[in-house]
Parts: structure tokens; sequence; C-alpha cells
């Protein structure tokens, strides 16, 4: 899944989930995230902490903007 700020173009309901999941708020039920083999995602969004412990995801790159994560 990707989310960019043209956020008419996913609806509502998809840009509220992509919101709850960034924040962690059910990030692990989320489908399109456990469908996800890669994940890029700025660092400062919260998901990046819980996806750093997240034992279905390794961390494989990141420098001070983003992270990219791989499913294991």
């Amino acid at each position: 899944m990707v989310v960019d700020g043209r956020t008419d173009l996913y609806g509502d309901e998809m840009v509220v989930r992509f919101r709850k999941t960034a924040w962690g708020v059910s990030y692990d039920t989320d489908p399109h995230l456990n469908e996800s083999r890669v994940v890029l995602i700025e660092r400062e969004i919260p998901l990046t902490k819980f996806l750093s412990k997240d034992p279905r995801f390794e961390l494989v790159y990141q420098d001070k903007l983003a992270a990219v994560f791989r499913r294991r």
C-alpha cells in the first residue's frame, strides 16, 4: 500500500485506516501491512518503532529520514 498526499484518490476509509496504522493503532491487523513484504517509512512516524519490535519484520536500512523493513 502506498499513500501520498492526494487523499481524495483513496477515499476516507483508506485514509483513516492508514492514519491509525501509522500511529500504531491496530497496526498488526491492517490488511495492507500484513500483505507487505517491504515497508519504506519515515523514521518519525510511530509505526517505525512498532515495526522495529515486531518479529514479523526486520530493519534492513535506515538513515536520518527513512527506514526500510522487510518481512522475515
